[in-house]
């Protein structure tokens, strides 16, 4: 151990406190509690990291990734430590480009631009395949090539007095 490491050696749980409150609990498994003191009691599938909101804080609790400018912040689910099994699945956002991106099974499957274009499937989107778009409150949307030129279909839903709906669309 050298002078600059902390190491805190426990049994059972270590909690961190302020205001005579406990704020943060290690439990012997390892789990992790911010402002829980019970992180195991949680859904076995994701109870390794339990964030609640702070008492006296309010009702909603949230995790804030924050990343540089030109940069992005993302979360990654992995089943392994190298190559492609250290990121099967992601979420991503851009912050240069303002664009999020979800990956499945090592690429990216699913993005929205900061216009509020939908791409689906292939990890290159923008220069292939084609976006959701819409042309504003009113309009239908419309599947188009990714450059912005050719229409490929536009589907416009349309509500009749009997609350009932009809989606008709057209395309190349």
């Amino acid at each position: 151990q050298s002078a600059q490491e902390l190491h805190l050696k426990s049994t059972s749980n270590t909690t961190f406190s302020t205001s005579s409150s406990e704020r943060l609990r290690i439990d012997s498994s390892g789990r992790i509690g911010v402002n829980v003191t019970n992180p195991a009691s949680y859904n076995n599938d994701a109870d390794a990291l339990v964030v609640s909101a702070p008492s006296g804080g309010g009702n909603n609790s949230g995790i804030t990734i924050r990343s540089n400018y030109a940069g992005s912040g993302s979360i990654y689910f992995a089943d392994g430590s190298s190559g492609n099994d250290a990121y099967k699945g992601y979420v991503v956002y851009n912050q240069p480009n303002d664009i999020m991106y979800l990956g499945v099974q090592n690429s990216t499957k699913f993005q929205i631009n900061a216009n509020g274009a939908i791409g689906l499937s292939g990890s290159n989107y923008g220069s292939s395949g084609q976006v959701l778009t819409s042309q504003g409150s009113g309009s239908g949307v419309q599947w188009a090539s990714v450059g912005g030129g050719q229409v490929l279909q536009t589907i416009q839903a349309t509500k009749s007095d009997t609350a009932s709906y009809s989606v008709s669309s057209g395309g190349i």
